[in-house]
């Protein structure tokens, strides 16, 4: 807030006028101004490189954690697929086993009478 202030302030436009009028009359202002603008071009470059190069960090973390995540998702898809495939070679195992019974059941009565017939 305190910053708005100074900028916003009759002072803060005084001097920027001042340092206008300066560097437009004076070649030795112009030469002292020259590096420090070319310092503070230099310094904007870096901090948007730096800025621009977090944003692309950022954007290939959100990538790789949405990849990640689409593995995940289709590895979880595949492991609910083998469940149910297990599951239904469960019962039919079941029901064989149960067939299986039926007739050994079968075939003892069938023995049994025979011994007792």
């Amino acid at each position: 807030m305190r910053t708005l202030k100074v900028i916003g302030s009759r002072s803060f436009f005084w001097g920027i006028g001042f340092a206008i009028l300066s560097y437009l009359l004076y070649p030795k202002a112009k030469e002292a101004i020259a590096p420090v603008l070319l310092r503070k071009d230099k310094s904007a470059r870096d901090i948007r490189n730096m800025v621009r190069d977090a944003m692309n960090e950022t954007k290939e973390s959100v990538t790789d954690m949405f990849k990640k995540e689409q593995t995940s998702f289709e590895s979880n898809q595949d492991y609910n697929a083998q469940i149910e495939f297990l599951k239904l070679e469960k019962e039919n195992a079941l029901k064989q086993i149960n067939e299986l019974n039926a007739k050994i059941n079968a075939l003892e009565q069938q023995i049994n009478a025979i011994k007792n017939g």
